[in-house]
């Protein structure tokens, strides 16, 4: 996981500054980010069924050792001067495809390899390396951006995602869980659809995911346009925004991590969506280096340790033999993260940064109330050990 999500923030800010200098559009990056997420919204749910059906360690293998060769594919061809924007969009898509395959057999692999009353605690660990990455692999990828180019930062990004497949050979294999009776793929789909449809809390926790990647994560998206246009900064300005970020997030998982399992985290989810929508209106309303700096902090400290929680309590509270095809549910969240970018980089292209930036604030914050209301037992959900849910 090191080696994995390094490469992940690297190639955040490589990715970012790439197309912002062949295009300078907000739009354009989008649009490559999009493509991306749509592949997770299609193929997520026949990676959830193969992650219930197929050995996670091989699924998890392969597709780091296919994303190696992606990103080596790029870094030739911007070493070499040949890079075109379809070149970065077929990538994504590529990527998008592949990553619909790991994200499910990764997060069963966790959950397979701890047992229930340390999932909160290993999730937790798993998204600090994550926040970790966040605060360091900006900043070395905007140095290295600066020093000698954003084609070896490609190169080092390729590195990484060797190093991953190689160190993940280590991880023991854990076998398929046992299933009472073989069905289609699609068959086994719908049952986890119904099971999930039928779990107030857990669609509860959905619905808030929905909203933190629809609504939260397209500022990302607007950090390069507000490094170069607000800020006036270089790509080492930009790693360090992305960075602050990742800073926060680190602060909020440490935190996190040590919580009791009766702190009521449903709780604890919604207020930090309603924190994250407060701050992304103060991120519109500044025009500061140092304030973005401080703001983009106190956004990771709450947005990305609610995505722990939520990744948490939902595996926590579904049972093992559905938990592939409940989490490939949760990553079709992550494909809709279009429906926000691409509104939100087109109004930036058009109006301004402030605009999307408060259109998110306030959609975030609505959502929070919502969910508190119609989902009430969010209020009240924990990490404690429960009797197990039976799957349908």
């Amino acid at each position: 996981m090191v080696f994995f999500t390094g490469a992940i923030h690297m190639g955040g800010t490589a990715q970012g500054w790439l197309v912002n200098d062949l295009t300078g559009s907000s739009l354009a990056l989008g649009t490559v980010q999009s493509l991306f997420s749509i592949m997770i919204l299609f193929f997520s749910p026949l990676g959830g069924v193969l992650a219930d059906r197929v050995e996670k360690k091989l699924i998890v293998l392969f597709t780091w050792v296919a994303t190696a060769g992606i990103f080596g594919v790029l870094a030739l061809l911007i070493v070499r001067g040949h890079i075109e924007m379809w070149h970065l969009f077929a990538a994504s898509t590529l990527q998008g495809l592949v990553f619909s395959f790991n994200i499910t057999s990764r997060f069963g692999l966790i959950s397979q390899l701890v047992r229930d009353g340390l999932l909160k605690n290993a999730t937790s660990m798993v998204a600090l390396t994550f926040n970790i990455n966040g605060l360091l692999f900006p900043l070395l990828g905007g140095a290295v951006i600066d020093l000698i180019g954003v084609g070896w930062a490609y190169v080092v990004i390729t590195l990484l995602y060797v190093a991953s497949a190689a160190m993940v050979t280590r991880v023991p294999r854990q076998g398929v869980l046992p299933r009472q009776a073989r069905s289609s793929l699609m068959k086994d789909f719908v049952i986890g659809f119904r099971f999930l449809k039928g779990q107030p809390v857990l669609l509860g926790l959905t619905c808030l995911a929905l909203s933190s990647v629809a609504l939260g994560q397209p500022y990302l998206v607007l950090l390069p346009k507000m490094a170069t246009e607000t800020f006036h900064v270089e790509a080492s300005g930009l790693g360090l925004l992305i960075s602050m970020a990742g800073l926060g997030g680190i602060a909020g998982n440490l935190i996190l991590a040590g919580l009791a399992s009766g702190v009521r985290l449903g709780r604890l989810a919604i207020a930090m969506a309603l924190a994250s929508g407060l701050g992304l209106i103060i991120l519109a309303l500044i025009g500061n280096m140092l304030l973005g700096v401080i703001v983009l902090a106190l956004i990771g400290l709450t947005s990305l340790p609610a995505f722990t929680i939520i990744e948490s309590l939902l595996q926590r509270h579904t049972p093992p033999e559905m938990r592939g095809r409940v989490m490939s549910l949760y990553m079709m969240v992550w494909g809709l993260f279009p429906v926000g970018v691409l509104l939100s980089s087109a109004l930036a292209d058009a109006v301004g940064l402030w605009l999307p930036l408060v259109i998110d604030g306030v959609g975030m914050a609505a959502v929070a109330l919502i969910a508190m209301r119609v989902f009430p037992g969010l209020l009240t959900l924990t990490a404690r050990e429960d009797p197990p849910k039976q799957a349908p």
